[in-house]
């Protein structure tokens, strides 16, 4: 609604902005004022969900800083400009951070109830307490996928443990968790991710098959040439426009990715990233496409080692490091994991359960 000055100059309302204006705006935006942007009223925010999957794809991955005394939220640190932004997030207090699956934050309490937020949309869902049987293991010795059942039409979890032959999952809204054991395999479970509307799981010996929970629970080994012959219980999965990668979170030379034709399967060594960077972390890894626009290097893998960010070049086969937070900061934050915004647009679909 246009409003008029003293001196005759009329104002219009910020809120009746074009609407490609708004967009075009949106567009260039870093992660924190999208997020403020959508905030301001419903026509920006309207403009902010329509220009999501753009944005969130253009945006670098941040740090997440996490302290000891986190009572109300968190840090995000952008490794693009250096700089550090306060998450105020709900019912943080006496909870571990999980990592991220599906867009969501993933936290437990103490008595390991499970507790998501989505930051980018600040959805929550609640799951119920996992047993006892966990109690007193560490973050990365879990592997928690976030997934959307199309048949269901609701999220459901699923929890492998790294050094537990046992898989649980639950449906949103359920009570209880199904408990699926596979105590005869001479394998663990060290990976889970969503692929091509399925659950692929990764063994410690670099097998990975199919996990289904009905009618009955079922792990199926699939057939893949060139297997490495290999054992850790680092391994993960990373999917990037549409195909699988396998890597390990502590050997940066151990990049593969999975070949698929229609009669057969086959792991071929990545022997350069191209025009890609490779985020490591064992909460969650990711490949990002054309690090360059927001100031990356390509061909590279970055991962953390308390309180330094490092660079491992694989041209010049050359480590660099640099600070990822300076001033007093550094006594009481630690970096927990990667958050990558081009995955928070992500709905993880199962064709199936």
């Amino acid at each position: 609604m246009a409003q008029r000055a003293n001196k005759g100059t009329s104002f219009r309302s910020w809120a009746g902005l074009p609407y490609d204006l708004l967009n075009m705006i949106s567009k260039r935006l870093s992660l924190v004022d999208y997020l403020a942007f959508g905030g301001v009223c419903s026509s920006w925010r309207s403009s902010s969900v329509a220009q999501r999957a753009v944005v969130l794809a253009s945006q670098p991955p941040l740090l997440v800083l996490v302290s000891v005394y986190a009572k109300r939220g968190c840090f995000f640190f952008d490794i693009s400009d250096g700089g550090t932004y306060k998450a105020m997030l709900p019912n943080v207090h006496g909870r571990s951070f999980w990592g991220f699956s599906c867009g969501y934050l993933i936290m437990r309490d103490k008595k390991f109830k499970i507790w998501l937020v989505n930051l980018i949309t600040r959805k929550e869902l609640d799951f119920p307490t996992l047993p006892e049987l966990y109690t007193g293991y560490i973050t990365p010795d879990f592997r928690p996928v976030l997934a959307y059942s199309t048949a269901l039409s609701e999220f459901v979890l699923v929890v492998a443990h790294r050094f537990f032959p046992l898989l649980h999952f639950c449906r949103f809204g359920d009570e209880n968790w199904t408990v699926y054991r596979f105590v005869d395999e001479p394998w663990m479970i060290v990976d889970l991710a969503v692929f091509y509307g399925k659950i692929y799981f990764l063994t410690n010996r670099g097998r990975i098959g199919i996990f289904k929970m009905s009618p009955h629970p079922t792990l199926t080994l699939l057939t893949v040439k060139g297997s490495p012959n290999y054992l850790s219980c680092s391994l993960q999965l990373v999917i990037s426009d549409g195909q699988l990668f396998m890597v390990d979170v502590c050997n940066v030379s151990m990049v593969y990715k999975l070949d698929q034709s229609e009669t057969e399967m086959e792991w071929m060594k990545m022997e350069s990233l191209g025009e890609k960077a490779l985020f490591l972390n064992y909460t969650q890894s990711a490949i990002i496409n054309n690090p360059s626009v927001w100031g990356g290097q390509s061909n590279s893998i970055y991962y953390t080692v308390f309180n330094q960010c490092y660079t491992y070049s694989i041209d010049d086969r050359d480590r660099q490091s640099f600070p990822f937070i300076q001033g007093n900061r550094v006594g009481y934050l630690r970096p927990f994991f990667w958050f990558f915004p081009h995955l928070s647009h992500d709905e993880n679909l199962l064709d199936d359960m």
